[in-house]
């Protein structure tokens, strides 16, 4: 799985060791050869160090140095993406850790090569196993155990699906435990052999003991015999073993002493001897576990480089990538991926996947039901931050426009470079968090036995820079601001197959290439992309040339390196290549150069001599200064040409580090003179060389630049005010709810209030009703007492 690259292997490939057969053509490049220096001049190389660091295992580390972009199409990069995206879940939102404690792992693969030979293994190698043994079992019983709300998440299927088949065999690390303490030391109820040797032992250095207590010297060991150390002359009798002290001490052995260091080493002789049993015993245990604990070891690897792969996503604050199809392609050319930044299938496997998507949708769903309405962004899990909220039309509108792009990096920053701005901000911190202790101690605030925060690194570095926070700075008040690199936006149209960049030196073209680049290695190996939003194609080589290749002992000058390079790449790109060439048609005359070069990128793009769609290469992204290289995008109709520049500041003399698509560039070399202090006549004299018609193109092209400037910035504060009339719809929704909900409440109150006095109002009529009739019955029974008309008796009845 983790191929060796042929520079770390130490053995050149053999096409590499010899030259060509025609001298006058140079030494060939080698598609080895041109694959390595591709990887290289990308800074794949670079980048691979920064991973290892985020590997918790020796192991891991390694495997992480040798890590090379997969062959096995985009489906095997969704599948690796997959695994950093449930690692990601499983630490940032689940809140359980991916912990490699206690795994010496490279201690591990040697003991159990030693155990597959049946070396005996010792004590220290032992309890290496044991801690092995145990941390694999808690691994694996901390991914499977992962739940939310009594369901395992689909999220963290990938995880689950690796660490099923790992059998960490705890009989085995039982079995050692018996025997073997967590130091390596041998207990004494390992065997009755050991605990009889050891308790023989005790006794006979207790009688030595007895016998030296009274003696004239001090008590030591030499050579594993207990002797005294006395000052000559050494007494009468006594075995003289050596001298201390530079002959100033003789060690002896008394008379009576010889016979009981022998008795010593005898017992000392049979305690290794019962080791050596049990040594023996306890690595053959292992060796019948050996293919289950190789297993284990490569599994326990595999998730460590991918913890690695998560835990420099959220340092890097990435976006997982999403594969786009080019036009007139297949899926199955791609290796079969019906994967979600596809359209379509083959035989069925993208209905699987979106069946099987549209499952974990709803399980989510059912687990977070108050997130159903698209309450919470990309993750879909609580406490993530609501600003990337749409709803189904939002979704199909972005989709429709996603889909003119063929490459869609936004706000992508150079990962090797972010890198290194991420580990100075590190230093950066841990300096501050030494002065501050300093300064601490110095005033006498620190308490005693007090603990001070020693955490190199900030929620900023460790979970990505959010939003609102410039990403090019990193670091509090109290530290010291570290710059990152400037974001980039790549808007590759979906037809277009040759990007020409142009636009003054130290610009950032170069720069930015190779940040594709190296985005496009890293999607294809399961890596996030530090990016806002990443969406391109499956590349399956990235072919390179960039930089001076010239080389004496070969008689290559730089322009003869460079067309070696070239020759190479039209070699070996195809329809999945994503070609890379810096400053093309340099090194020769300007006019024959930027022919060349404008004929290497029409074969590259398939519109030129023998170009067609089977050997052109998928996308080739060039940077020059040749001005007839910007006609390309207007000779050749179809948008298969596109022209990008990079920004430049006229009132700062200075690039902005910016792409601009679109429009072309200008070298801006006589402001960079000016900027560099050149003399002013000189400047003014190439100005003046340059003619009338020139200053034209270039004042033509200033005012596009500007006019393009001008239209960003109109839409930044478009998107600026849309996002805030989206963030308050629903506020001024929610509160009208309120404010109905608030009127429906009052009205129910007062119609209640109605009712309920209505009730009352009723109950009192009839309640005077009733009194009225029982006096107007009174009365009627008094007038009938007072008239005779009945006697008393009836009228109490």
């Amino acid at each position: 799985r983790w191929r060796l690259p042929p520079s770390r292997s130490g053995v050149a490939p053999r096409a590499a060791q010899s030259a060509t057969a025609n001298p006058a053509r140079g030494k060939d490049v080698s598609p080895e050869e041109l694959e390595e220096q591709s990887l290289q001049a990308c800074g794949w190389g670079e980048l691979l160090e920064d991973l290892a660091e985020y590997a918790s295992t020796r192991l891991g580390q390694e495997a992480v140095r040798v890590m090379q972009p997969p062959e096995g199409g985009a489906w095997q990069s969704e599948m690796l993406l997959d695994e950093t995206e449930a690692a990601m879940v499983m630490e940032n939102h689940l809140g359980a850790s991916i912990d490699f404690g206690g795994i010496m792992s490279a201690e591990v693969r040697r003991a159990l090569y030693k155990a597959e030979k049946y070396a005996s293994l010792g004590g220290d190698e032992l309890a290496a196993m044991v801690a092995f043994i145990g941390s694999a079992a808690r691994l694996k019983k901390t991914v499977e155990n992962v739940a939310v709300n009594g369901v395992p998440p689909p999220e963290l299927a990938p995880l689950r699906n690796i660490v099923a088949a790992m059998a960490p065999r705890p009989e085995v690390a039982d079995a050692i435990k018996s025997c073997v303490d967590d130091q390596g030391g041998f207990k004494d109820g390992a065997s009755p052999e050991l605990r009889r040797a050891r308790s023989q032992r005790a006794a006979a250095e207790a009688k030595l003991r007895r016998a030296l207590q009274n003696a004239n010297g001090q008590v030591t060991t030499h050579q594993g015999r207990v002797v005294l150390a006395v000052t000559p002359p050494a007494p009468a009798g006594s075995l003289i073993v050596g001298v201390a002290a530079g002959g100033g001490l003789v060690l002896i052995e008394p008379p009576g002493v010889v016979l009981l260091n022998g008795q010593l080493a005898q017992c000392v002789a049979s305690e290794e001897t019962a080791i050596d049993a049990i040594r023996r015993r306890l690595t053959n245990e292992v060796n019948k576990a050996t293919p289950d604990l190789f297993a284990a070891l490569d599994v326990v690897t595999r998730l460590d480089a991918i913890a690695a792969r998560a835990r420099q996503a959220s340092a890097m604050n990435a976006c997982r990538p999403t594969f786009v199809l080019p036009p007139g392609r297949a899926i199955d050319s791609l290796g079969g991926l019906g994967g979600s930044g596809f359209s379509g299938g083959v035989d069925g496997s993208y209905d699987e996947t979106r069946a099987l998507r549209e499952a974990r949708e709803a399980e989510k769903a059912a687990m977070f039901p108050s997130l159903a309405a698209g309450s919470t962004g990309g993750g879909g899990y609580p406490g993530d931050d609501g600003e990337d909220d749409f709803n189904d039309e939002g979704a199909s509108e972005e989709d429709d426009d996603k889909g003119e792009l063929l490459v869609e990096l936004a706000g992508l920053r150079q990962p090797v470079l972010a890198a290194q701005a991420i580990r100075a901000q590190r230093a950066a911190r841990r300096e501050a968090a030494k002065r501050a202790a300093l300064s601490k101690k110095r005033t006498g605030l620190l308490e005693e036995g007090g603990a001070t925060d020693d955490s190199d690194v900030d929620d900023d570095l460790l979970l990505g820079v959010r939003r609102g926070v410039d990403p090019r700075t990193y670091g509090g008040d109290d530290v010291a601001r570290v710059k990152g690199p400037v974001p980039v936006d790549v808007f590759v149209p979906l037809n277009a197959r040759c990007v020409v960049i142009t636009g003054p030196n130290t610009g950032g073209k170069t720069a930015a290439m190779k940040a594709v680049g190296l985005a496009s290695l890293m999607a294809r190996s399961g890596l996030f992309v530090p990016a806002e939003m990443a969406r391109l194609p499956w590349f399956d080589s990235v072919l390179v040339d960039i930089g001076d290749s010239q080389d004496l002992m070969q008689s290559l000058s730089t322009f003869s390196a460079r067309l070696a390079k070239q020759r190479a790449i039209l070699s070996a790109a195809g329809p999945d290549s994503l070609v890379l060439m810096d400053e093309v048609g340099t090194g020769t005359s300007p006019a024959e150069g930027a022919a060349i070069g404008g004929a290497l990128l029409e074969r590259l793009a398939g519109v030129g001599a023998g170009g067609t769609d089977f050997n052109r290469a998928g996308l080739t992204l060039a940077t020059t200064h040749h001005g007839e290289l910007k006609a390309l995008k207007y000779e050749h109709p179809g948008g298969f040409f596109e022209n990008a520049a990079v920004e430049f500041d006229e009132a700062a003399l200075a690039p902005t580090y910016r792409l601009l698509w679109g429009v072309p560039g200008r070298s801006r070399a006589l402001q960079i003179a000016e900027r560099f202090g050149l003399e002013p006549a000189v400047v003014d004299d190439a100005r003046a060389a340059l003619g009338e018609g020139r200053a034209t193109l270039e004042e033509t092209i200033g005012a596009l630049e500007t006019a393009r400037r001008g239209a960003d910035e109109d839409i930044k504060r478009a998107l600026s005010l849309l996002w805030d009339v989206d963030r308050t719809t629903p506020r001024i929704a929610a509160a009208q709810a309120r404010v109905d909900a608030a009127e429906e409440a009052a009205d129910v109150k007062l119609a209640s209030g109605i009712a309920r006095a209505g009730r009352d109002r009723k109950t009192q009529l009839a309640a005077d009703a009733r009194r009225a009739q029982v006096e107007i019955a009174r009365e009627k029974r008094g007038a009938a007492l007072a008239t005779g008309a009945t006697d008393f008796a009836t009228a109490a009845a």
